[in-house]
């Protein structure tokens, strides 16, 4: 069950992810924006209670801790370029976040700025 919900947050996570290309220099530019905006939306996630990512495009991502997230926000949604996220609109979005409260639990509202509109 675990490996099979893995596959879809990961299929999922490309679909939603913050996504950004490396560079050269150090860490610096759109790579290290990618990978604050990816760690921001998985503290505020887990600070929401459930580590859990809602939108409205698709299904609710749960994890099983912080790290669980940012391996797919951070490590996999910063690896590939995608211009598609304006990073700056979704770093500014997500300084006023909200949780969203179900019958599942509570999670991040992922703001349209920070989804992937392929």
């Amino acid at each position: 069950m675990l490996a099979k919900r893995s596959l879809l947050a990961i299929g999922l996570g490309l679909v939603l992810g913050v996504a950004c290309g490396d560079d050269d220099d150090g860490g610096d530019g759109e790579a290290s924006l990618c990978r604050m905006v990816g760690e921001t939306i998985c503290a505020e996630a887990c600070l929401c209670g459930d580590c859990a990512v809602a939108s409205g495009t698709a299904a609710k991502l749960t994890f099983d801790d912080e790290a669980g997230c940012r391996s797919l926000y951070v490590e996999l949604g910063c690896s590939e370029p995608d211009d598609t996220i304006d990073l700056e609109a979704c770093r500014d979005d997500l300084a006023a976040p909200e949780c969203l409260e179900d019958a599942d639990g509570s999670s991040l509202f992922l703001p349209t700025s920070c989804q992937s509109m392929q």
